[in-house]
């Protein structure tokens, strides 16, 4: 399958998935299931002389179960290890436990699993995205770390729609809104050109009709995975231009937890 990389191209793939999105009614079931459980179940209703009672018996349910899936922290342990020369094994696999669990905690995982979970009840479906930040500095002698993000299944493109497995896909988008000057400043300290990059009108694509809403100074930013000879590459656009070139992962796998 050839893969399209053009910002353009991205694009229209991007609103081919808002479309199938919007064909089987999701942005609508997401947002009155959020409403239902954020005690606002009488959104829509034109009685303005009625008393709207609420009586909210989802809330508490969806909680209860989070809270019980969720009781105990995250735990790692690795073991039979093949043994490396003359270190024993034990002491590695150690090791390597100590470092997941600290990754564990940094990236805060219990709080975003019980986040994920949550999404999960309301919205359908959840996914955590992984990611190398390479900006995050401690003052070490090293830079960067391993981080962690919950995105909501309505910015979650897959090239295979009719398919949940996220290995097999032909690719994947995952779409940002983030702040047009933060987004302008990160093209430019890639060595490209950020003129182009402009607000975005992503209401006309979620169906928000809120009077109060207004995303003037946001741009849409589109993060394009493929697998390519076994490794998984990305690249990062705007409708219009390029915000960070085709780069590798360096990985076999898509880092994302569906």
């Amino acid at each position: 399958m050839k893969i399209r990389k053009e910002p353009e191209q991205i694009w229209k793939e991007y609103e081919s998935g808002i479309s199938y999105k919007s064909g089987i009614d999701l942005f609508t079931n997401v947002k009155r299931n959020n409403n239902f459980y954020n005690d606002k179940q009488w959104i829509g209703v034109k009685a303005p002389d009625l008393s709207k009672p609420v009586f909210n018996i989802l809330k508490p349910a969806v909680n209860y179960y989070v809270s019980m899936l969720v009781s105990d922290d995250i735990g790692v342990s690795i073991d039979k290890l093949d043994d490396v020369g003359d270190v024993e094994t034990d002491r590695i696999e150690s090791i390597l436990s100590n470092e997941i669990e600290k990754v564990l905690e940094k990236t805060k995982m219990s709080y975003k699993t019980r986040q994920a979970l949550k999404s999960c009840a309301i919205d359908g479906d959840a996914c955590i995205y992984a990611y190398w930040d390479a900006d995050y500095s401690e003052g070490e002698d090293w830079e960067g770390r391993i981080e962690t993000e919950v995105i909501d299944n309505t910015n979650i493109i897959f090239g295979n729609e009719r398919s949940s497995d996220v290995q097999s896909q032909p690719y994947i988008i995952i779409v940002q809104q983030r702040l047009t000057d933060e987004v302008k400043e990160e093209a430019e300290s890639n060595g490209l050109n950020a003129e182009e990059i402009t607000e975005d009108d992503a209401a006309e694509f979620y169906e928000i009709n809120d009077a109060d809403y207004t995303d003037s100074k946001y741009t849409t930013v589109l993060i394009k995975m493929w697998k390519e000879d076994g490794t998984v590459k990305a690249v990062k656009a705007t409708k219009n231009t390029v915000v960070k070139e085709e780069w590798s992962l360096d990985i076999s796998l898509y880092p994302l937890a569906w």
